[in-house]
């Protein structure tokens, strides 16, 4: 694949700039000067950028001299674009600076997931300069849907990281409390034995009133890994699953785990972190087999690495119960899989399957005037309904739905690492120095770990104050779990 871009052409200030079919995307009088008046449109304040076009650089370092804590992503259509324009010096030194990335257009949308943080950089500004626009307005409109499509995730994600950040953070202490010293090598090691079989995901959608008859007609065929939501169903169908995985940080997740006498010793309950972790005291407790792991929350990440590898990390997508189980069977070995209930949708006028714990509480509560179903239609039109296919969803159901099928797309690979014993008491030694040696501006403090573990709180506390103010109470708080 060859580069979009045809030729160098010398400005009139003798700086080269990049021509496509003989339209210069940059001045060719001065383009110095054209990078002092674009950058001069944004305040110091903006310090996340993606720009559309690399061009000669210099509206980049530009906006770099303006404000050192920028961070830029530069798109182009290929690695190819990329290389054409390392011709020029400028671009070759961008290339080397840290605070920018070279982002072909096909990676751009995950990009902007895995660097733009608003707890850190605040808004996102994106744009281009005019002679770009001019060559490439078809290319530009594909670049610009990309960037909303991300930046609606981002924003998703941010608006659960606001409503769950402290609360997540008082599940992980007490759930590494209850960690500590547990055998999670030994329990990874008893699952993999099953590998050969095929891995059952066993989601809480409506379509599992009817499949789940093949369950129980080829059990022996299956290792079954359940969601938390369908963990009852199975168990009123007299099926044992052979791993259930809970996702959800809310306390009504204890609704799932209610019934102790079928909490059967042979099924492994894998927890995220994040996690009630008055669900696993009461497993612990009990006797029963709890295996943790981390689904990508920074101060869970920390924790593992502190201690070399403690925990497995799953990955859940959109925060959907769903993946992570199928992740746990791909991180296992598994090589054939199958999916149970796993709608993402209202079936049938139904939004779960018979048998879950709501099914339990609707029916508990139902009378004359407010039966079960009236209860479940407030369910189901307590957000607007979105009609796809003769199937009734939601945005956040079409949101996870997308998530999985993009899950699917992407390449997965068995765990062959070894997972340590995690140590409490060492790694608070550990959180406790590195938190007390952040600086007091947190964006003196972008390449700690320990500050990124503090960002989900900050985002609690943001809704209420400034950026730098949340990350100071943040971090105040952490400090008196240690």
């Amino acid at each position: 694949m060859s580069s979009v871009y045809t030729n160098l052409c010398s400005s009139k200030t003798n700086l080269l700039v990049p021509l496509k079919d003989g339209l210069s995307v940059c001045s060719k009088y001065d383009p110095v000067k054209e990078a002092e008046m674009f950058s001069s449109q944004f305040s110091n304040d903006t310090l996340f950028f993606v720009i559309a076009g690399l061009c000669g650089g210099y509206h980049i370092k530009k906006l770099l001299e303006q404000n050192e804590n920028r961070k830029i992503i530069v798109v182009e259509q290929s690695q190819e674009d990329f290389k054409f324009l390392n011709q020029i010096d400028c671009c070759k030194e961008l290339s080397k600076d840290p605070r920018v990335i070279f982002c072909p257009a096909e990676n751009l949308f995950n990009t902007i997931i895995n660097t733009y943080l608003p707890g850190v950089y605040s808004n996102l500004q994106f744009t281009c300069l005019r002679g770009w626009e001019n060559a490439f307005s078809d290319f530009l409109r594909v670049i610009r849907q990309t960037v909303d499509l991300a930046m609606d995730s981002v924003r998703a994600d941010y608006s659960v990281q606001a409503r769950f950040g402290k609360i997540w953070q008082k599940n992980i202490f007490g759930n590494l409390k209850l960690a500590d010293g547990c055998k999670s090598q030994t329990l990874f090691d008893e699952l993999k034995k099953y590998t050969k079989k095929t891995a059952a995901i066993i989601a809480a959608g409506p379509s599992l009133d009817e499949s789940i008859s093949q369950l129980i007609q080829k059990r022996e065929d299956y290792f079954i890994i359940s969601t938390d939501t369908a963990y009852s169903t199975l168990l009123k169908s007299n099926i044992t699953p052979d791993a259930v995985l809970s996702l959800d940080a809310q306390m009504i997740s204890h609704a799932h785990f209610l019934h102790e006498k079928k909490l059967f010793s042979n099924t492994v309950f894998v927890m995220d972190l994040c996690s009630s972790p008055a669900i696993s005291r009461k497993l612990i407790a009990n006797g029963k087999k709890v295996l943790f792991f981390e689904s990508g929350h920074p101060l869970c990440i920390l924790a593992s690495r502190a201690c070399s590898n403690s925990f497995i990390h799953l990955n859940a997508g959109a925060g959907t119960v769903t993946i992570a189980c199928a992740d746990l069977a791909a991180k296992l070995g598994f090589t054939k899989t199958q999916y149970f209930g796993a709608d993402f949708a209202f079936l049938n006028g139904k939004p779960y399957a018979k048998g879950t714990y709501l099914e339990t509480l609707y029916n508990k509560d139902s009378n004359c005037i407010n039966s079960s179903e009236k209860t479940y239609l407030s369910l189901m039109f307590r957000t607007q309904l979105i009609k796809n296919n003769n199937r009734l969803t939601t945005e956040v159901l079409e949101n996870y739905r997308k998530s999985f099928e993009y899950f699917l797309n992407t390449s997965k690979e068995e765990f062959k690492g070894e997972l340590t014993a995690f140590d409490f008491d060492s790694f608070i030694k550990i959180l406790k120095k590195e938190i007390l040696s952040l600086k007091d501006s947190y964006l003196e403090n972008l390449s700690q770990p320990s500050f990124f573990a503090l960002l989900p709180l900050a985002a609690f506390y943001e809704r209420s104050m400034s950026i730098q103010k949340s990350y100071e109470l943040a971090r105040s708080k952490t400090l008196r779990y240690t």
